[in-house]
């Protein structure tokens, strides 16, 4: 994902159904500060960049995670 973004910002949107096209809501809310360390094992040396917003929207809230992929 982050190869295919060429530099833009890579966006992850949690709590969207894209095939139903409308917001669920997650059994449980994302643990950011338990799941990010996971990812970030999987980048040798490399920090992850990420910024987390929850987004409330007429049909719900959504939990928006966007990536940093300037680096190589």
């Amino acid at each position: 994902m982050l190869n295919a973004a060429r530099s833009r910002p890579a966006i992850w949107i949690v709590g969207l159904d894209e095939d139903a096209h409308q917001v669920v809501t997650p059994e449980h809310e994302p643990d950011l500060a338990n799941w990010l360390p996971q990812v970030q094992q999987r980048f040798a040396g490399i920090d992850l960049d990420m910024q987390a917003s929850r987004v409330h929207t007429d049909h719900g809230i959504v939990t928006v995670l966007q990536f940093d992929s300037s680096r190589p």
